[in-house]
C-alpha cells in the first residue's frame, strides 16, 4: 500500500489518530470489502501512523508512541502486556 505523500513530523511529538470505521448492521449483510475497509481504517491506519512518526519521535527522544500505554499499565518496560480483561 502506498503511504501517500510525506508528512511533516509534528514539532511537539504528538499525533492523534482519530478515525474509526464500522459497517452498521448484520455482518453478512455487508460485502467483504466493507469489512476490509474497517481493517484498513482501524488496524492498518494506526499501524502506519505509528510506524511513520515513531522513528523520528524515537530519534529525538520525545513523542514515544507507546509511552502513554506504559504509563497506564504501570510499566517502564518496552514490553506491553495485554491486561487480563482486555478480551472480555
Amino acid at each position: 500500500m502506498d503511504p501517500g505523500p510525506s508528512l511533516p513530523v509534528p514539532p511537539r511529538g504528538l499525533v492523534i489518530y482519530n478515525a474509526a470505521y464500522s459497517p452498521v448492521g448484520a455482518f453478512l449483510a455487508h460485502p467483504v470489502e466493507d469489512h476490509l475497509k474497517a481493517v484498513d481504517v482501524n488496524v492498518r491506519g494506526p499501524l502506519l501512523v505509528s510506524h511513520y512518526f515513531g522513528q523520528p519521535f524515537s530519534e529525538r527522544g520525545r513523542g514515544d508512541p507507546h509511552a502513554e500505554l506504559r504509563r497506564l499499565h504501570g510499566s517502564d518496560s518496552d514490553q506491553l502486556a495485554c491486561p487480563p480483561n482486555a478480551t472480555r
